[in-house]
C-alpha cells in the first residue's frame, strides 16, 4: 500500500499529521466489489427460494382443486375394500398357477428336443386362431383335436387350480402401496397366457362338438376377468379385458354350432356386464394415488428419478434443489392430467372418445417438458379407449346370445332386432345411443356398433375398410359376426 496521503487523494501540509487511511471495506471501489460479491453469493439462494416457493404454491393449488382426495399409502387398501376370507379369496391360487406355469413353459417338449413347451404353445395358439404367429410366412400345423388335447394334458394341474380359483367369489391381495412398483401381482403375465390357453380349450371343444364344455369355459374366462378387475389398477383391468376379449372371440363359432341353454344366458348376462362408468375412473384414481407416493418421495429426496426410468441430469446431481423444483412441477402436471382423465373417463363412450382425442392432441402434447409424467401417461389414452371398445363388444356378445336363444325357440334368427323382447338398454349402441346395426346372413348374422368415430360403416371392420385392424379412430365398426356352419364355423 502507498503513502496514506496519496491514498486519501490530497497532499499533507507542513506540521499536519497524515489523515488515517479509510478501512479497506469502506473504499468506494471495494464497496462495489463487496456488494457484487454479496449478490453473487445471495442471488442463487434468492432464485432458489423463489422458484421452490412458486412451485410449492402451484402444487398446493393443484392439490386443492382435485376432484378426489389423495390418501396416504396405508389407507389405500381400506379404500379399495375389505379383504375377503382366505377360503373365498382366489389370489393364492393364481399365485400357485403362476409358479407352475413358469416352470412348465420352460420345459422341453421331449428330452433332447430343443423346442420348449412355451414355443409349442405359441404354435398351437396360432394354429387355432387364438393369436398371430410370430412368423406369418411359416406353415401352421392343422387343427387336430386329438393332438391338441394331448398337448393340453400337460396343463391339467394348472387347469385344476384355475377351476378351483373361479369358484371363489373374490380375488384380492393386500398390497404395500408405499412401494407401488411391487404392488402388481407377479402372475399377471401368466394370467394372460392362462386366458389364451382357456380360449384354445374352447376352440378345441367346439370343433369336437362338446359345446357344453366350451360354454362352461366361456364362463371360466369371464370369472377370471372379474377376479382381475377386483384389484382396480389399470393394469389389472386391462388383464381382465384380455380374458373378456377371448370369451367374446370364441362365441361366434360356438353360437353357430348350437345355442346355449337358458342358465348360460342368464349367467353370461351377469358376468359380461361391465361397470365401465365406475371401473375406469376408479382404476385411474387408484393409479394416481399409487404413483403419487413415488412422486412425493422424489420431492422429499427419498427416491431418485431413476426409479421411473429417468437418469438425473448433471444439474440434478449438482443441485438437489433444482431436481426438487423439477419434480414439484412434474407432480403438479401428473395430478392435473390424471384428474382430467378421471373426469373424461366418467363420460358416456361416444363423448369420452371425442374428449380423449382432444386430450391426447392438446394436453398430452406438452408432457414432454415433464419427463416422469410423460413416462407414466404414455399408454393412457389407448388403454382407456380399448376398455370402452371392449364395453361395446360385451354388449354385442350379450345380444348375440339372445339372438341364438331366439333361434332356438323360433327356428330362425329375427329379421330385425325389434322382433325380440330385449332387456332395457341392451339394443342401444353405447357409441351414440342408437340401436345396434343388425343384418341376417344366410344362417348367421352380423351385429355391429358404429364405434368411436360414430359413423355407420354397415358392419365393416377397420381391416375391411383398408385400415389397420382395431384402428377404430380411422374408421370401421365394432363387429360381432356369427357365420353359418356351411361357411366354416366349427361344428360337430
Amino acid at each position: 500500500m502507498g503513502d496514506p496521503a496519496l491514498d486519501q487523494g490530497r497532499p499533507t501540509k507542513p506540521g499536519e499529521s497524515a489523515p488515517r487511511a479509510a478501512p479497506l471495506w469502506a473504499r468506494r471501489g471495494c464497496q462495489v466489489n463487496f456488494l457484487l460479491a454479496i449478490l453473487v453469493v445471495a442471488s442463487p439462494l434468492v432464485v432458489r427460494h423463489v422458484l421452490i416457493r412458486r412451485a410449492e404454491n402451484h402444487m398446493a393449488e393443484v392439490e386443492a382443486g382435485l376432484s378426489f382426495k389423495l390418501l396416504p399409502p396405508e389407507a389405500i387398501n381400506d379404500w379399495i375394500g375389505p379383504m375377503p376370507e382366505e377360503d373365498q379369496n382366489a389370489a393364492a391360487l393364481y399365485a400357485e398357477i403362476s409358479g407352475k406355469m413358469e416352470m412348465l413353459l420352460a420345459e422341453e417338449i421331449e428330452p433332447g428336443e430343443p423346442r420348449t413347451v412355451s414355443e409349442r404353445l405359441d404354435e398351437l395358439l396360432a394354429a387355432w386362431g387364438i393369436q398371430k404367429a410370430d412368423d406369418e410366412e411359416a406353415e401352421l400345423p392343422p387343427r387336430d383335436v386329438a393332438e391338441a388335447r394331448r398337448f393340453l394334458e400337460r396343463f391339467k394341474d394348472i387347469q385344476a387350480l384355475r377351476d378351483q380359483a373361479v369358484e371363489r367369489p373374490s380375488c384380492r391381495t393386500r398390497q404395500n402401496w408405499a412401494d407401488p412398483f411391487e404392488a402388481v401381482l407377479p402372475c399377471l403375465s401368466h394370467v394372460i397366457i392362462l386366458s389364451r390357453l382357456t380360449a384354445m380349450e374352447i376352440a378345441v371343444d367346439t370343433q369336437a362338438g362338446d359345446q357344453a364344455a366350451a360354454y362352461r369355459k366361456v364362463m371360466t374366462l369371464l370369472r377370471m376377468a372379474g377376479h382381475m378387475e377386483q384389484e382396480p389398477t389399470q393394469i389389472h383391468v386391462l388383464v381382465g379385458r384380455v380374458a373378456r376379449d377371448e370369451a367374446c372371440r370364441r362365441l361366434p363359432d360356438l353360437l353357430a354350432a348350437g345355442p346355449p341353454d337358458e342358465d348360460f344366458r342368464r349367467e353370461f348376462r351377469t358376468l359380461a356386464a361391465t361397470e365401465r362408468a365406475r371401473m375406469l375412473p376408479r382404476a385411474a384414481q387408484l393409479e394416481t394415488m399409487a404413483m403419487d407416493v413415488v412422486l412425493r418421495d422424489c420431492v422429499a429426496g427419498r427416491v431418485s428419478a431413476t426409479v421411473l426410468g429417468g437418469e438425473p441430469s448433471p444439474a440434478d446431481r449438482a443441485a438437489g434443489w433444482l431436481f426438487r423444483w423439477r419434480v414439484l412441477n412434474d407432480r403438479a402436471a401428473y395430478l392435473r392430467l390424471m384428474d382430467r382423465q378421471i373426469e373424461i373417463s366418467s363420460l358416456p363412450p361416444g363423448d369420452m372418445a371425442a374428449e380423449f382425442a382432444k386430450f391426447e392432441a392438446v394436453e398430452l402434447a406438452d408432457v414432454k417438458d415433464f419427463p416422469m409424467t410423460s413416462l407414466i401417461l404414455s399408454g393412457l389414452c389407448p388403454s382407456a379407449g380399448r376398455l370402452d371398445i371392449g364395453g361395446a363388444e360385451d354388449r354385442l356378445a350379450m345380444l348375440a346370445v339372445d339372438l341364438s336363444r331366439h333361434k332356438a325357440a323360433h327356428g330362425r334368427y329375427p329379421e330385425a332386432l325389434d322382433e325380440m323382447r330385449l332387456s332395457e338398454g341392451l339394443s342401444a349402441d353405447p357409441f351414440g345411443g342408437k340401436p345396434f346395426g343388425y343384418r341376417r346372413t344366410d344362417d348367421g348374422f352380423v351385429l355391429w356398433s358404429v364405434g368411436p368415430d360414430a359413423k355407420d360403416d354397415g358392419g365393416r371392420t377397420p381391416g375391411e375398410l383398408g385400415f389397420k385392424a382395431d384402428e377404430y379412430k380411422s374408421g370401421g365398426d365394432i363387429v360381432f359376426r356369427v357365420p353359418s356352419l356351411s361357411k366354416g364355423a366349427a361344428g360337430p
